[in-house]
Formats: C-alpha cells, sequence, structure tokens
C-alpha cells in the first residue's frame, strides 16, 4: 500500500495528529494542535499532501461502556466534514483510553505532546489490527 495514514486524536481545544510510514506498519507523533489559534482544515490539508496521506482516521469518544460522550458529535461531525473536503477515505476508530495511556509514566516526556502520542497509540493499534 502507498501513501501514509494520518491519525486525530480530537479534544475541546487540542488535537493530537499522528501519521504511519508509507509501508503503513509504524505510527509516529506529528503534532498537537491549538484549534483556538489554527485553521484546522488548512492545517490537515498541508500535512495531507506533505505526508501523503491516503486515508484518515478520526479517534471517536467513547465511554468504557461504550456509549456515546459529548466529544463523541464533534468527532463525527469532523469525520463528515474531511470526508467532503479531502476526498479521501476518512475512518472513525474507537478511542477509548488513548490518552490516559499516552500520559502514563514513563511513555511520555512532555505533557505537550500527550495529544500527539495518543493519537500515535491510536493509530498503532489500527494498523496493527490491519495486519
Amino acid at each position: 500500500m502507498d501513501g501514509s495514514i494520518l491519525a486525530i486524536d480530537p479534544g475541546t481545544r487540542y488535537f493530537g495528529l499522528a501519521v504511519s510510514d508509507d509501508e503503513q506498519r509504524i505510527a509516529f507523533p506529528l503534532v498537537v494542535l491549538d484549534t483556538t489559534k489554527v485553521n484546522l482544515i488548512n492545517e490537515l490539508s498541508t500535512i495531507i499532501k506533505d505526508k501523503q496521506v491516503t486515508k484518515i482516521l478520526v479517534g471517536l469518544p467513547v465511554s468504557l461502556r461504550g456509549t456515546v460522550l459529548p466529544m463523541t458529535a464533534v468527532a463525527q461531525k469532523l469525520s463528515d466534514t474531511l470526508s467532503d473536503r479531502f476526498k479521501i477515505p476518512v475512518e472513525s476508530v474507537d478511542e477509548r483510553l488513548s490518552t490516559k495511556q499516552a500520559s502514563l509514566p514513563g511513555r511520555q516526556q512532555s505533557t505537550k505532546r500527550v495529544d500527539a502520542q495518543a493519537a500515535a497509540l491510536l493509530l498503532q493499534s489500527y494498523l496493527d489490527a490491519q495486519r
């Protein structure tokens, strides 16, 4: 498969992004975007072109019991917007515990990159499941 996959861990203010390698085997934290300071669609457009993204994953926040949360609707709207805007496959994936795992002691040096690390964990789980 050619091209990388972009994963987005949406939050109320910060969106963590991660990208896979071109072979879609390994996930790498990319950046944390402050949605109050950047135009998300413009930033994503640049990343999609630069990283040759062929698919986007959007983390879908659900409770431990699998029920919807207030952010679930926001994530779903984001998925729909990205699908319409970029004309590449967009998939919503369960992101339960990704931020909590990224925040574990020893896993993360900088709290600023927790959201990007969470996106990388989400993406790596997806990549592993595809093999």
